[in-house]
């Protein structure tokens, strides 16, 4: 978990990647994606309960919830309401970006190298595709501001620990690894788990 601060953000490891595959018409796959113009597609992540049916996008700062005096007869007058702010920081919204993958073959790929939650527990992220061009794969043009989520795919549950519970980072992926070569900013490992003092 990165807490409440803005200064120490520790991000969500591996950094979650997804492929899109297009297709010219069913059974049909587009094979040239450098043709596309890969700024039109976007992908949202937003966080949710581990089993995808609760989103868990707001949580409350706990430095704006006044503290309880220890004297029995004392209260605590709140002159403001507790303050909610986003559990998912970083970049929640990504473009598309054509890379190679492992296998050296061209493709869309939306990479959140810079998200981080605030608070432990286990989550799921939900990522929405939406485009904002429509056309020919190879002149996608801008349509109105009436943009629709186009399709949803879902992480697996994954744990965020308290700095204490921490058991360490591990080596970074071969995709992540791949990434990071053809220029993406990703933070890349290549030892094996540290445990943090």
């Amino acid at each position: 978990m990165c807490g409440f601060g803005e200064k120490d953000r520790r991000l969500i490891d591996p950094p979650p990647i997804l492929r899109l595959n297009m297709y010219h018409e069913p059974g049909q796959p587009v094979t040239d994606y450098r043709a596309v113009d890969a700024s039109c597609f976007v992908c949202l992540a937003t966080v949710w309960s581990a089993d995808g049916h609760e989103e868990r996008g707001v949580v409350v700062n706990p430095s704006s919830i006044p503290i309880q005096p220890s004297f029995p007869s004392a209260n605590v007058i709140a002159l403001n309401d507790p303050s909610p702010t986003r559990n998912l920081i970083g970049s929640t919204v990504v473009s598309a970006q054509c890379l190679n993958d492992l296998n050296g073959q061209p493709g869309l790929f939306f990479v959140f190298s810079d998200l981080a939650i605030r608070t432990e527990g286990m989550f799921s992220l939900k990522f929405n595709f939406v485009p904002l061009g429509s056309g020919p794969a190879d002149s996608w043009a801008p349509i109105d501001r009436n943009w629709q989520v186009c399709c949803l795919a879902h992480s697996s549950p994954f744990e965020v620990f308290s700095p204490r519970k921490f058991p360490g980072l591990t080596e970074s992926t071969e995709l992540s690894r791949c990434f990071a070569d053809q220029g993406v900013k990703i933070s890349i490992r290549r030892k094996g788990p540290a445990k943090q003092g």
